[in-house]
């Protein structure tokens, strides 16, 4: 079953649903210890900080509609079921994107729910598309065009005949320090566009899910 729909921003999207009877659930945990390298002072030896990061992972069996069954295996996603639950598995993008990760379970038998799209996002594709950046880049475009002008502004500031070349230096260097300030303030605002559409993206799911609760696998 395949869903569509918009974000508040206008930005379509589907999502992809399998719902199943659960016919079986095999969960494991792996905890790996980190450590930093120790700090050397001297004759003293700091030992570097320990810290430990615990990974879930979940073997999940659904038994569809059409009675085929449709192995699953998730990671760091997972909510209470048992055999004989009906629980749906969904993932999801952008139109523009082809595929999309596993984020979110519903089982219709207990109607809890879980999702975290965030997490299921790899780090290089976080931003995933979901924004076009017209604020951002409205920002930058802005700040470096009063960079450009400021520059100019104080090369002109002595009242006397400009150089071509000072003038020259003094765009330049408006137009980098306007630049980097642009890129620093569009980017924060990318980020939180993105975050703004990763949220609404997965309230409209879940939304979509709890629909079906009372139905059947499909």
């Amino acid at each position: 079953m395949q869903h569509r729909f918009k974000l508040s921003s206008g930005l379509e999207c589907w999502l992809s649903v399998l719902t199943g009877e659960v016919i079986q659930v095999d969960k494991a945990h792996a905890t790996e210890i980190h450590q930093t390298d120790p700090t050397i002072l001297g004759s003293r030896v700091i030992p570097g900080a320990v810290t430990s990061s615990t990974t879930s992972h979940t073997e999940l069996w659904l038994r569809a509609a059409d009675g085929r069954e449709h192995p699953f295996n998730l990671t760091n996603l997972s909510i209470p079921m048992r055999p004989g639950h009906l629980v749906s598995v969904a993932w999801g993008a952008p139109a523009h994107v082809g595929s999309g990760p596993i984020f979110a379970l519903r089982n219709h038998t207990t109607q809890a729910s879980v999702s975290d799209l965030d997490g299921a996002l790899p780090r290089d594709i976080r931003h995933w598309n979901l924004v076009g950046g017209g604020a951002s880049w409205a920002i930058m475009g802005g700040l470096s065009a009063i960079g450009l002008f400021a520059g100019l502004g104080l090369a002109f500031a002595g009242g006397q005949q400009v150089a071509p070349q000072d003038l020259l230096l003094g765009a330049s260097i408006g137009l980098v320090i306007g630049g980097m300030a642009g890129m620093m303030l569009g980017g924060s605002a990318s980020q939180r566009q993105a975050t703004k559409a990763i949220n609404d993206f997965e309230a409209q799911s879940l939304q979509f899910l709890a629909s079906l609760d009372g139905g059947g696998p499909t």
